[in-house]
């Protein structure tokens, strides 16, 4: 290989010691064709050039620093040795589509782009390290090879990827990644400080720590693979409108919400932690297969659909708007809070020694064909139902009956509708005439009472659409006939 030294020649020309021909684009731009060391610091000036063509490498030496606010055409290889250094400053363009070697240090500053089609490679014996803080296009490969070394997407950094990133090392990111293309990962991504949007595929068999993930696409955690979701200011850790398919672990500490059409399946370990939760919206899916353990002060919220074909523990809460679909066995610690439909062909257990509940509320439906174990207490509120067609063993289900709607009561919604208070006032009159005629308990005063309720109602229904809005009318008129129908009237 050749060496190239640089050195400051007079005004306008540069004279370089060549040991091959140079074609110069401009007085101080340079093209390589031939393997090329550089053997002392250089700096590439705005408006320069190096243009390194096909089958040539061009070599940073051992603590030699290449500086550019120029441009770098990579066609074949481009170089940093062991304790080499390229700089590439805000202005700098490096374009490749050959293949950049990296054994010592890239910094990509603030302002500085790297676009690259073809290969970057970070790797060394004793620590490789990229630093990003400007601009990186990759439609190419990005490989990070050994377990030292490290690329680091700083504060303001970016890096678009529509091509594949392979992690095997230490990836940090405080800024941001939009990856449309691959992500495989073997070592370390720790994305606390930074936000990764991704509507390609993540494919984990490392560790990921994550604060901030949208996903569009496909994240598949492997068996061996660990991915933490933490939780900074109640702000959302992972929103989800793609998949995310796991047979590994995956601990969630933050919030992750699952949007309509989100896919989460699990048939390896997901962990609720405490402050953490999942949001599983209307039309989305969890489906798991393996374990699933919420625990205390963790939360499961779901307004779409569950299904359990294996093992959820709880001892958090679990609050239902949607369905839950149980094959497997739910073992609850302590809150279930239904108003939507579970369906149970499995085994929920409630346990012993623990302050646990089910609380089916107001439309709520438990339709158990399984096996349902009740050692703390089962609910059943006011338009809520248990239909049961299987076993149910322990402690009786407590019904709560609807409470009988009364005067006093509807006299207390009419105060707080937005009327007017005169018709509150006449709307008002035949309910308190109907309060006196109950308290005098004169059992002949009973055809009065109930002309007074008749009188409230045509009153209603005169006001309807004039002074009520027709809303606000039926709900009036449906609590009176309730009222009615208790006093036999």
């Amino acid at each position: 290989m050749a060496v190239l030294a640089l050195t400051a020649l007079a005004v306008g020309v540069v004279g370089l010691l060549l040991p091959f021909p140079v074609q110069p684009t401009e007085a101080t731009s340079m093209t390589f064709s031939s393997d090329t060391t550089i053997t002392s610091n250089q700096t590439i000036g705005p408006g320069e050039t190096w243009t390194i063509n096909l089958d040539a490498t061009l070599v940073i030496d051992s603590g030699v620093t290449l500086t550019n606010e120029g441009t770098i055409i990579n066609r074949g290889t481009f170089e940093a040795y062991y304790f080499g250094t390229i700089n590439n400053l805000s202005g700098g363009t490096i374009n490749s589509t050959g293949r950049i070697d990296n054994l010592g240090t890239i910094n990509n500053f603030s302002g500085g782009t790297i676009n690259s089609t073809g290969d970057i490679i970070n790797e060394s014996e004793s620590e490789a390290i990229i630093n990003n803080s400007g601009t990186i296009n990759n439609s190419g490969n990005i490989q990070n090879s050994e377990i030292e070394d490290a690329i680091n997407n700083l504060s303001g950094g970016t890096i678009t990827n529509s091509g594949n990133i392979r992690n095997s090392g230490s990836f940090l990111n405080e800024g941001t990644i939009d990856s449309g293309g691959v992500v495989f990962n073997a070592g370390t991504i720790n994305n606390l400080a930074g936000f990764i949007q991704t509507s390609g595929t993540i494919e984990n068999d490392g560790l990921i720590n994550s604060s901030a993930v949208l996903n569009f696409g496909f994240v598949n955690n492997r068996a061996d693979g660990i991915i933490n979701f933490f939780g900074i200011d109640n702000h959302i850790s992972v929103e989800n409108i793609g998949t995310i398919e796991s047979e590994g672990i995956i601990n969630i500490s933050g919030r992750v919400l699952n949007d309509p059409g989100g896919d989460i399946g699990n048939d390896g370990n997901i962990i609720i932690n405490a402050g953490g939760s999942i949001d599983n919206e209307e039309s989305a899916f969890i489906n798991n297969g393996g374990g699933m353990a919420i625990k205390s002060g963790g939360r499961l919220d779901n307004g779409g659909n569950i299904n359990n074909g294996n093992i959820i523990n709880n001892e958090g809460n679990i609050n239902n708007e949607g369905n839950i679909n149980n094959e497997g066995n739910i073992n609850n610690a302590f809150s279930i809070i239904s108003n939507g439909t579970i369906d149970n062909t499995g085994t929920i257990t409630n346990e012993i020694d623990f302050d646990s509940s089910i609380t089916i509320g107001a439309g709520g439906i438990f339709s158990n064909e399984g096996t349902v174990n009740n050692f703390g207490t089962i609910t059943v509120e006011c338009s809520g139902s248990l239909v049961n067609l299987g076993t149910l063993t322990g402690n009786p289900v407590v019904n709560n009956p609807c409470a009988k709607p009364t005067i006093e009561g509807l006299l207390g919604e009419i105060e707080h509708l937005n009327i007017s208070a005169s018709l509150k006032n006449s709307l008002s009159a035949p309910l308190n005439q109907a309060l006196a005629l109950l308290a005098d308990d004169n059992p002949n005063n009973d055809n009065a009472l109930c002309g007074k309720l008749n009188a409230f109602v045509n009153h209603v229904n005169a006001k309807s659409g004039r002074g009520l809005t027709p809303e606000q009318a039926e709900a009036l008129l449906e609590e009176a006939s309730s009222i009615k129908d208790g006093l036999g009237c």
